[in-house]
């Protein structure tokens, strides 16, 4: 009886087994063809909630990730991204110790290969941070204090680019009364685009950087602390003139944000807003002169 049954289901079971192989082969090449090193400079700001997550992926594939939002929901974002064949990064920057921006980042420590951490020199004591730190250790990971201005530079793919890093710009005491003035802020140039990365800073950060007389402009601006009414003056928007902002935000979060007046502003100056509350996750590429964007949703 069992010889006869076999007969009978085998040749369902092997058009089963062969289903699930094109199956599984079709979802491979889904993620690699999203993964595979590009030939542009990509820019993905992640659907994390209410927190900042940002892959930056360099045309020879090197990627870096800005913060990690609020919980482990970086890590499928990550992975949509990225082959899991190739769970490497070459950095993460963790602006602030605030636990919407590290505590994915101790997820990413324990999935990912990281060879590298650049933090803000200020320290925090709450449970996340902490662990953030027992998890560098453990994984002998370097750490690189941001605590004064300084550049990469260099060529990917014939294109130049350089990435300032133009905030804090002196070692910061131990504590401070607000860690989103503490973040890490940089300005990445590829060719003839740039992205300027606010972290939480607020608007007293702004006033430091215009009065420092940088240059500030960027095809594409990181909203500063979320969209809320504390960032993104006008005086610092002017300077900055972006074509895009970006506000990472989680809907319905219970803050407010983005703050109604931060919309306005920029939407009078006739910016070009993507949320993630309401795009998903946002990406962008370039080639060092165009510039393209596409979003979740």
């Amino acid at each position: 009886m069992a010889q006869r049954l076999a007969k009978i289901f085998q040749p369902q079971l092997l058009i089963i087994a062969a289903a699930i192989v094109v199956i599984a082969l079709i979802g491979l090449s889904v993620s690699v063809s999203r993964s595979v090193a590009p030939k542009d400079l990509r820019v993905v700001f992640l659907d994390v909630g209410q927190g900042d997550a940002i892959l930056i992926e360099f045309p020879s594939g090197s990627r870096w990730l800005i913060d990690g939002g609020p919980d482990e929901r970086v890590v499928s974002e990550l992975d949509y991204f990225m082959s899991l064949a190739n769970r490497r990064l070459a950095g993460i920057i963790l602006t602030h110790p605030h636990a919407d921006h590290v505590t994915g980042l101790i997820h990413i420590l324990r999935r990912y290969q990281v060879e590298r951490a650049l933090l803000s020199s200020a320290i925090h004591t709450t449970p996340e941070y902490l662990t953030f730190l027992k998890e560098l250790r453990a994984r002998n990971i370097r750490s690189i204090p941001a605590d004064h201005p300084f550049a990469w530079s260099g060529t990917d793919n014939g294109v130049a680019w350089r990435w300032e890093f133009l905030y804090p710009d002196r070692k910061l005491p131990d504590t401070v009364q607000n860690l989103n003035d503490v973040s890490v802020v940089s300005r990445l140039t590829f060719g003839e685009q740039s992205f300027l990365f606010m972290g939480d800073a607020s608007i007293e950060i702004e006033k430091l950087l215009l009065a420092e007389g940088r240059d500030l402009k960027s095809s594409v601006l990181k909203i500063g602390h979320h969209g809320s009414a504390s960032s993104s003056g006008d005086d610092f928007i002017q300077a900055v003139n972006p074509k895009y902002a970006v506000i990472l935000v989680g809907e319905g979060n219970q803050f407010g944000h983005p703050a109604p007046e931060t919309i306005d502003r920029l939407s009078s100056d006739k910016i070009n807003i993507y949320r993630t509350d309401k795009n998903g996750w946002i990406q962008f590429r370039t080639d060092g002169k165009t510039l393209t964007v596409s979003s979740a949703r």
